[in-house]
C-alpha cells in the first residue's frame, strides 16, 4: 500500500510546481518520479531510498524499476510511466508476485532508485522533464568494487541453491577484476560494466554535469552518511516538513585490511586518474573532494607541481610507478602513450625504452605465462594465417579470448617473436611514434629508462629541472643490476638480434624508425 499525504500544498518552486503540473496537465504520467537516485551501486542507494520512504512528503518506489538500464530503441515518458505501473516484485518462498503499482500518487516528491542509471545519462536526460532532480552517491572505488564482489558471491550461492541467477562464479577478488560480467550494453557490444568500469566516477559525473543544470544534481558520499547534515538533502528536495532520520546509519565499511595489499595498491594506481578528474569536477561545483580521491593530500611544498608521467607496455611501467610513489607523489601516471591523451595544460614526462629490448621483454613476459588471455580484437591486425596453420584451432573470430602464452609456446621462437613484434608495433609503438611527432619541446620531456638505470640521481635531477623544481637528495629507486633487463641476458640478446636483423620482418624499418626517434641506448 502506497503512502498518501493529505493537505499538501504546491508552493515550493520548481520541484513541487513540477509535481503540480504532472498531476494537473498530465494525469497519465502522475506516477513519473521527479527525483532519481541514479547510483552508484554499493554506495548507500538502498539506504537512501529506504530512508525516503519514511518521509511524509515523499513516495519512493520500493524496488529498482530498471527502465533505462534495459536496452531499447525508444525510451519515452509514456513507456516509463507504463513500466512503473506494470512492474512488480517477487516475494515469499513460493515466488508470488506483489504489485508495486499504485493507481494514484499524491505525494509531491516521487523517487525512483536504480543504481545503474548513472551510466546512462544519454538515455535519461532527453526523456525526463527538465526540472527532474538527480542524486548521486559515491564511495571509495576500491571498497565499492569489493562490496560488489561480495554481493556477487552471495548471489552465486543463491543461484546454486534456488536456480538461475546473473552471478558469476569467481574464485577470488582478483579473478573478478579480470573478468567482465555478462552485462554488455547491446548498443555497444564492446562496452562492459565490469567491477572496475563502475568505479570510474570522474567521467560519469562530468557527463551528467554537461547535460543537467548543476542545481539539479546532488552528490553524496557513503563515508559521510553518519555525520551528514540531512537538512541539505531536504532543502535540495524542497521538503516543507521537518526531516525525520529514525534509521540508524551504520559505520562505513572499509576493506583495506581484507584485500591483498598488492591488489589494493594496484587499484589505487588504477583509479588515480579517474579520482583526480572527479576531484576537479567536484571542486568546480563547490564540493569538497573526499579523502580517498584527493591526491593533493600526499603533496606538500617540497613536491613539484602536478605533471603527467607516462609510459607504455614494457617501456618502464614498474619504474614509472616507483617514481610516482617515491619521488613525485603529485604526478598522474598513465600506462599508455596515446597522442590525444597528452595534456595541453600540464607538463609531461615520457619514460621511453630501447624499442627492440621492449619487444623482446614483452615476448618473454607473455611466453612465461603472464596475462595469458586476451580478446582476439586486441591483437588485430596480425596475420593469423600462419599461426592457425600451426595450431589445432580451426577457426578464430573477434570474440574469442585466445591463450597468448600457449600461442607463443606452440610456435618456434622465431615465429613467436615475429608475431609479437607485429603486435607490439601496432598496439604500442605506433602510438608512441605519433606522440613524439606531436610533442611540444617546452611541455614534453623524453627520458630513457636506460638513462635512469645508468645514472639515477642525475636523471631525476634533470627531470626536476624540467619541472622547475629542485631538492637536496633523491631516494634509490632500483638497486644497481636488479632490473629485469639483467636477467636472461643471452636469450634477450639472441632474440633482439633476430628482430633487428630479420630481413623478412616487414615491420623492421618502422621499428627501426621508432628506435632512432626515441634513441634509447640499450644497457651494456
Amino acid at each position: 500500500m502506497h503512502k498518501k499525504v493529505s493537505n499538501i500544498t504546491f508552493e515550493t518552486p520548481k520541484l513541487l510546481q513540477h509535481a503540480k503540473n504532472m498531476h494537473n496537465n498530465h494525469p497519465t504520467f502522475s506516477n513519473i518520479p521527479n527525483v532519481l537516485i541514479i547510483g552508484v551501486q554499493k554506495a548507500g542507494t538502498t539506504f537512501l531510498s529506504r530512508w525516503m520512504r519514511k518521509q511524509d512528503e515523499i513516495y519512493s518506489y520500493p524496488i529498482e524499476a530498471r527502465y533505462f538500464d534495459k536496452y531499447s530503441d525508444n525510451y519515452t515518458l509514456q513507456g516509463y510511466s507504463n513500466h512503473l505501473r506494470n512492474f512488480s516484485k517477487v516475494v515469499g518462498v513460493y515466488h508470488q508476485r506483489q504489485s508495486l503499482n499504485p493507481e494514484v500518487i499524491v505525494s509531491p516528491i516521487i523517487v525512483e532508485e536504480t543504481p545503474k542509471y548513472v551510466h546512462f545519462p544519454e538515455r535519461i536526460v532527453p526523456v525526463m522533464p527538465n526540472d527532474t532532480k538527480y542524486i548521486v552517491t559515491l564511495r571509495n572505488p576500491i571498497d565499492r568494487a569489493y562490496s560488489q564482489y561480495k554481493m556477487n558471491q552471495r548471489a552465486y550461492m543463491n543461484q546454486v541453491m534456488y536456480g538461475k541467477s546473473w552471478a558469476q562464479n569467481w574464485s577470488s577478488f582478483e579473478e573478478a577484476l579480470m573478468d567482465n560480467p555478462k552485462e554488455r550494453l547491446k548498443d555497444n557490444p564492446n562496452s562492459i560494466l565490469s567491477l572496475e568500469s563502475r568505479c570510474l566516477y570522474g567521467n560519469l559525473l562530468e557527463k551528467w554535469y554537461s547535460m543537467v543544470p548543476a542545481e539539479n544534481i546532488l552528490v553524496l558520499f557513503y563515508e559521510d552518511f553518519q555525520s551528514y547534515d540531512w537538512t541539505k538533502l531536504a532543502d535540495f528536495l524542497g521538503m516543507k516538513k521537518p526531516i525525520s532520520v529514525s534509521e540508524k546509519t551504520r559505520a562505513p565499511t572499509s576493506y583495506a585490511d581484507v584485500i591483498k595489499k598488492e591488489t589494493y595498491n594496484k587499484l589505487i594506481h588504477r583509479f588515480r586518474r579517474s579520482n583526480q578528474k572527479l576531484c576537479n569536477v567536484l571542486r568546480t561545483h563547490n564540493y569538497t573532494c573526499p579523502k580517498w580521491a584527493d591526491q593533493s593530500r600526499h603533496c606538500n611544498s617540497t613536491n613539484p607541481p602536478a605533471f603527467h608521467l607516462i609510459t607504455t607496455h614494457k617501456w618502464g611501467n614498474t619504474l614509472t610507478k616507483k617514481l610516482q610513489t617515491q619521488v613525485w607523489p603529485c604526478s598522474y601516471v598513465s600506462g599508455r602513450i596515446i597522442p590525444n591523451l597528452i595534456p595541453r595544460t600540464k607538463k609531461t614526462v615520457v619514460i621511453a625504452r630501447n624499442v627492440f629490448d621492449a619487444i623482446v621483454s614483452g615476448y618473454l613476459y607473455h611466453k612465461r605465462g603472464s596475462e595469458c588471455t586476451m580478446p582476439m580484437d586486441q591483437y588485430y591486425p596480425l596475420d593469423w594465417t600462419e599461426y592457425i596453420s600451426k595450431t589445432n584451432i580451426p577457426k578464430l573470430n573477434q570474440s574469442v579470448r585466445i591463450n597468448v602464452c600457449k600461442m607463443l609456446s606452440s610456435v618456434s621462437e622465431q615465429v613467436g617473436i615475429s608475431l609479437y613484434a607485429e603486435f607490439a608495433y601496432n598496439r604500442y609503438v605506433k602510438s608512441a611514434v605519433d606522440t613524439y611527432k606531436q610533442k611540444n619541446a617546452n611541455e614534453t620531456m623524453i627520458v630513457c629508462m636506460e638513462q635512469i638505470l645508468r645514472n639515477e640521481t642525475e636523471s631525476l635531477r634533470e627531470i626536476d629541472a624540467f619541472l622547475n623544481h629542485s631538492r637536496d637528495s633523491y631516494p634509490t629507486i632500483i638497486p644497481a643490476r636488479k632490473h629485469a633487463t639483467t636477467k636472461n641476458v643471452t636469450t634477450r640478446t639472441r632474440l633482439r638480434n633476430f628482430v633487428v636483423n630479420h630481413d623478412e620482418n616487414v615491420l623492421n624499418d618502422r621499428i627501426m624508425y621508432a628506435q632512432n626517434m626515441y634513441n634509447c641506448q640499450r644497457l651494456p
